[in-house]
């Protein structure tokens, strides 16, 4: 075979390879759904598909359209003043309340000992007891030792709202850090889809998303707020002669603990240690512990994270009551975390949790 008819007998090979490969894709493309062009989405479609399929609504009568995690999120910045005035407010009220009490207290005691005095001397019938023991009692709902402040109802009231105060803080600022993240997330996600951008190119050239951009920047206005709690002692009250506050388990869920000296560590009730996330391992047996005069058992578990104040006490050992002993409370020992001791201040009615000597 000559060099001619070898391209000759080359080039229709070719040719017919070619016309082959020609036939093969239009048939694939033939059998192929065509992708629908912008052009063929209505506006009122592509509105559709931005509300329901992608959550989204529009900003106001502009081309803008976002997430609803935009206004939560706004909402939770409006609120963090008012939370951060209300701290700063309640712990006044409170330090001057302490002082208050501390000043008059020696008064106070006078007068009630007068009255017990004079009690002393009535017969169980007389008249005149009723009016002594009214007075009595106003004395000591309005004034009690130093060490016991926390006793008194209108402290124990602002010792709450403080608690609740702070709490309401930590969970705020936690969920927009979240949140923001999760915004960042979806903008990401979303700016890329393919029928988003389908959707937005049918409502003209103006559409967009919103910009995360101002919710990111606005995280760093979280630094005073941190900054605040962080100089936060733990408030405390008392009911009766039990010291009781509130602490974080696990960064989302608040608990009122009982200081009790002779807790076997850290006991929670079975609801408190659901509403943490806390698993219970069904093959660890449980325990027999020992509150006030009985014997109860408690399944062991650990607590990821526990915030009391300004530390956080990580991998704490704790012990699970039975559903059906919610009575019993949650309660604590002050050498239950691991790495701290807890000290307790009645008469400034605070706890914190200092690094335990080794």
């Amino acid at each position: 075979m000559s060099p001619t008819e070898f391209r000759r007998m080359t080039v229709c090979r070719t040719r017919r390879l070619l016309a082959v490969w020609l036939v093969v894709v239009v048939c694939c493309a033939n059998r192929l759904p065509s992708p629908s062009s912008a052009a063929d989405l209505s506006e009122a479609a592509a509105e559709r598909r931005l509300r329901d399929e992608y959550r989204l609504v529009r900003v106001g009568a502009s081309p803008i359209w976002k997430s609803p995690l935009y206004d939560l999120l706004r909402e939770r910045h409006a609120e963090l003043p008012e939370l951060r005035k209300a701290i700063i407010a309640t712990q006044r009220q409170l330090d001057t309340r302490i002082a208050e009490n501390a000043q008059t207290w020696p008064v106070y005691e006078r007068r009630m000992k007068e009255t017990r005095a004079a009690l002393a001397k009535l017969n169980t019938d007389d008249p005149q007891r009723l009016a002594l023991q009214q007075q009595l009692r106003s004395l000591q709902r309005t004034a009690a030792p130093p060490n016991a402040v926390g006793r008194l109802a209108d402290v124990r009231v602002a010792a709450i709202e403080l608690s609740n105060a702070i709490v309401g803080l930590h969970l705020s600022i936690r969920w927009i850090r979240l949140q923001t993240r999760e915004l960042m997330t979806q903008y990401e996600t979303l700016r890329i889809d393919p029928r988003m951008r389908e959707a937005l190119a049918a409502l003209g050239k103006e559409a967009r998303l919103a910009s995360p951009q101002t919710l990111v920047d606005s995280l760093a206005d979280l630094a005073e707020y941190d900054e605040l709690l962080a100089n936060q002692a733990t408030p405390l009250y008392m009911l009766g002669d039990a010291v009781r506050f509130v602490a974080l388990a696990n960064e989302t869920t608040p608990i009122t603990l009982t200081l009790d000296e002779k807790s076997p560590g850290l006991v929670l009730t079975a609801s408190h240690a659901t509403a943490a996330g806390v698993t219970l391992d069904a093959a660890s047996p449980p325990r027999r512990i020992r509150i006030g005069n009985e014997t109860l058992e408690a399944r062991p578990a650990r607590l990821d994270y526990l915030l009391i104040g300004r530390h956080l006490a990580r991998d704490v050992p704790i012990l699970v009551l039975a559903p059906e002993r919610e009575d019993i409370g949650t309660r604590l020992h002050r050498s239950a975390l691991p790495g701290f001791q807890l000290q307790v201040d009645r008469q400034r009615l605070r706890v914190e949790l200092s690094p335990a000597s080794m």
